[in-house]
């Protein structure tokens, strides 16, 4: 029987994809506040500060855990990651062409299948990379020393500082943190904590670091927030350049979070299992480019400018509890529909 999994952090997996949910619900639906709204609804900018200063963390935490357990290289489970792509891209088109034939029914919407835009999937596809470069990584993390590895993150950090965030196209193999280069720091920085400095006896299971590596995450993001809040009153339009992945503070922000969940005591929920296995198919459902601006924003975006906050915040908690099931009862369809090849592909 396998090791069972770590109920805590596979709550951290679902709480990622609820923060997906969240950001794309922000800074797409609404964009981030400018001068005019700050000065005429200033505690409703505040609050969509605050919103994407919570939010941001999400992808890099959902790398930061595959660091912290380690991809193990399998030609089943590449093919299990690219059959789940495919199930929910194929599902999605062709609820659209069925629902408007006219608009969808074209080969550039088709390609959306295989992702051959560039903005479809991003992140399954520099997901994909890192997947396939795993073993490489692992190798090289496995070979050298702890100083070694400590220099490399201190160099790429620094690099990805200068290149990828203060000039935000200054490398654009980095894309502002959009890309598998990026994820690939991420690895190894999860990777390094785990075995360096969690690993470490008195650091792990205390309560009292768990509370603050939560209040640490909760303070850089209020710092975040009353940041971006102030810049914009004073008329700089930098506010956005805090809220990038590639921000220093937002990956030790990150950082924060996860390490709150993996300090805290370790449990075992077989529904939170369940649900956290699925989390992926949360983003291949509602980020699918077809659906994530016309729809999943758009809508989003016409209830924030026509009714007030509290009506707007209580609707997006509908969206993306509703969003969320949704996901996860489709993505059941898929893992029997995958259970039944991969039983025909893989038999001894």
């Amino acid at each position: 029987m396998g090791r069972r999994r770590n109920s805590t952090m596979e709550a951290l997996r679902i709480l990622s994809m609820l923060l997906v949910l969240l950001v794309h619900a922000t800074f797409m639906a609404t964009g981030l506040p400018d001068g005019g709204l700050l000065h005429d609804r200033p505690l409703v900018g505040f609050a969509l500060y605050l919103q994407a200063a919570l939010s941001v963390v999400c992808v890099n935490v959902f790398v930061l855990l595959s660091g912290w357990y380690g991809i193990h290289w399998h030609p089943k489970r590449l093919a299990g990651l690219m059959f789940q792509v495919l199930f929910f891209a194929l599902l999605v088109y062709l609820a659209l062409v069925i629902a408007e034939p006219s608009r969808y029914l074209n080969l550039d919407d088709m390609g959306t299948i295989l992702m051959i835009h560039s903005s479809d999937y991003w992140f399954v596809k520099s997901y994909i990379i890192l997947f396939i470069l795993s073993p490489a990584l692992n190798l090289f993390i496995e070979r050298v020393s702890r100083h070694q590895l400590l220099l490399t993150l201190v160099a790429f950090y620094l690099f990805q500082t200068v290149y990828g965030w203060l000039s935000i196209d200054g490398a654009v193999e980095l894309a502002g943190g959009y890309s598998a280069l990026s994820f690939m720091g991420l690895y190894m920085l999860s990777q390094y904590v785990r075995r360096y400095v969690y690993g470490e006896a008195e650091f792990q299971a205390k309560a009292h670091k768990s509370r603050a590596f939560m209040a640490l995450y909760l303070g850089i993001c209020l710092v975040h927030a009353v940041t971006a809040f102030f810049v914009t009153r004073m008329g700089f339009p930098v506010a956005g350049r805090i809220f990038t992945y590639t921000n220093p503070l937002v990956i030790v922000e990150s950082l924060c979070l996860l390490l709150s969940f993996a300090t805290m005591k370790p449990t075992y929920s077989r529904l939170v299992n369940w649900i956290a296995a699925s989390s992926l198919a949360v983003y291949l459902l509602h980020a699918d480019e077809l659906l994530l601006r016309p729809y999943y924003a758009h809508y989003i975006g016409l209830i924030f400018h026509q009714h007030s906050y509290p009506v707007y915040l209580a609707c997006v908690v509908g969206i993306i509890v509703v969003v969320y099931l949704s996901a996860l009862l489709l993505d059941q369809v898929r893992k029997f529909v995958w259970n039944k090849i991969a039983t025909l592909a893989w038999r001894q």
